[in-house]
């Protein structure tokens, strides 16, 4: 699994500006490489509760990002790391934070399909939107403290959706 990992074309990023309005982390990929999320998403379900994979990003281009924001400034990072746990006090939903300049999705398999949904969305060109742990007490949805620590995250389609490859 680890090989198809590898040399992924995906992309994390922070805005450093108009944070009112795109809070949290931004995540956008090519087709393939978020088909290797997913597979790698499937895979975490099979093994045991607490894995997780590293994944290395691709530093983004400040004019691909324009195609997606008009040209804001923005941090980007370099890995990312996916984990799926049971969910505990801690974690009930999912949380999306950097930890030491590694982005962590930390998710919960009862929450994945919202996050898988936005990876299919990246995948098939829309997106535009984010998620957030919801404590709605309506939803029944409790947050435990890292869900409570999350930022949001983006899906945006990806700017190779919009403009052809360099």
């Amino acid at each position: 699994m680890e090989r198809h990992l590898k040399n992924i074309e995906a992309w994390c990023w922070r805005y450093l500006e108009n944070t009112r309005n795109y809070p949290g982390l931004h995540f956008t990929a090519r087709n393939s490489a978020c088909e290797a999320i997913l597979q790698a998403l499937d895979r975490l379900r099979r093994d045991s509760s607490e894995s997780h994979r590293t994944i290395t990003l691709r530093q983004l281009d400040p004019a691909d990002e324009a195609a997606i924001s008009g040209g804001q400034r923005f941090t980007r990072y370099t890995r990312l790391r996916l984990a799926l746990h049971s969910e505990s006090e801690e974690l009930r939903q999912f949380s999306f934070r950097v930890v030491a300049g590694t982005v962590r999705f930390d998710l919960t398999e009862r929450y994945l399909s919202e996050f898988q949904k936005g990876i299919r969305d990246v995948q098939s060109g829309s997106g535009d939107y984010s998620i957030a742990p919801n404590d709605s007490p309506r939803k029944a949805r409790l947050m435990g403290s890292l869900d409570a620590e999350s930022e949001d995250l983006w899906f945006w389609p990806c700017f190779g959706h919009l403009y052809p490859v360099r």
